[in-house]
């Protein structure tokens, strides 16, 4: 899985991003989001916007390609902490 891209959004948010994968057989049906163990989204999408962070506060985020054998491996674990 390609790395997660993290971007502060706004002063509570921020846009989690990645790479769509390529020439995947069986092709992919979603990707999912997950948060310390918690899966925050499962869709075919490649972004997710969080909203309502507190201030200096870690939060750790990792996604994972799903096709029709199940899920692939987490990308690395990306940490950010919203100054």
């Amino acid at each position: 899985m390609s790395q997660v891209m993290i971007k502060k959004a706004g002063d509570t948010s921020i846009k989690i991003n990645w790479m769509e994968l390529q020439n995947v057989q069986p092709r992919i049906i979603n990707y999912e989001l997950n948060s310390w163990q918690k899966t925050l989204q499962n869709k075919l999408t490649t972004s997710y916007l969080m909203k309502n962070l507190k201030s200096k506060t870690a939060y750790s985020f990792k996604v994972r390609a799903v096709n029709s054998c199940g899920g692939g491996p987490f990308s690395t674990a990306n940490i950010y902490e919203l100054q």
